[in-house]
Formats: structure tokens, C-alpha cells, sequence
């Protein structure tokens, strides 16, 4: 697992792979049913375009920021913003597995991280 931790920080720049002095990564591949496969790319674009919506929404109500609970500061910058047209983009939802089902804790959509790890596990994994 050390050989492993350690191509993951240089090779793929992935450097959170502890949490405390908690390991995070399995020694295995995870091996999922094509069901399971299926729900989180459903998932995946429906948050997606949940996201979009939300964003689109806040742009023309910006004062809605306010009943979200999103910081007072970031108030001025929505009200300054005009919608665009739609632009490619990328965001990976992370989810896990738990004993209520798969469960999503976040999305990254600020930063290409994820295509370092992405790209690079699969070929760590099989060595």
C-alpha cells in the first residue's frame, strides 16, 4: 500500500490520501454491478443539471443567495454576473457507498485534479 500511497502523490498528484491517521485508499480495484454503474452516471447528470439550474437561478435572483445561507460577501459578485451561454465544463461528483446506498458528499467542478488520479489509478492498480 506504501508503493501504491506514494505514486499516487508524485505520479498523480493526489495528496489527500489520509484522513488523520486514517488510510483512505482500498488495496483492491472496487468492483461495482453494472446497476450500481448505471445509477451513479443517472445521478451524476441529473446533479449536474441540478447544478446548472441552480447557478442559472441564482444569476437572475441573485438575492436568493441570501436564503441559501451562501456568504454575504458573495452577494455583489452574483448581482455583477450575467448569464452566459452554456460552456463545457466538467465536475466529479464523489460518492460512496454506505449502508443507506450510494451517497454523494461532494462535487468538484473548480479544479482538474481528478483527471491525474482518474487517468493513472487504473494503470497503478494493475502492477
Amino acid at each position: 500500500m506504501h508503493r501504491l500511497e506514494r505514486r499516487l502523490h508524485l505520479d498523480c498528484n493526489k495528496w489527500d490520501t489520509q484522513v488523520g491517521d486514517h488510510q483512505t485508499l482500498l488495496n483492491q480495484a472496487l468492483i461495482m454491478k453494472g446497476q450500481d454503474w448505471d445509477f451513479l452516471c443517472r445521478a451524476s447528470e441529473q446533479l449536474a443539471a441540478e447544478t446548472a439550474q441552480l447557478e442559472s437561478a441564482l444569476l437572475k435572483h441573485p438575492n436568493s443567495a441570501k436564503s441559501l445561507g451562501l456568504p454575504k460577501a458573495i452577494w455583489p459578485i452574483l448581482s455583477a454576473q450575467r448569464p452566459s451561454s452554456p460552456q463545457p465544463r466538467v465536475m466529479r461528483f464523489d460518492f460512496h457507498p454506505t449502508s443507506h446506498g450510494w451517497c454523494v458528499s461532494e462535487v468538484n467542478s473548480d479544479v482538474p485534479g481528478g483527471w491525474n488520479e482518474g487517468s493513472n489509478l487504473p494503470l497503478l492498480y494493475s502492477g
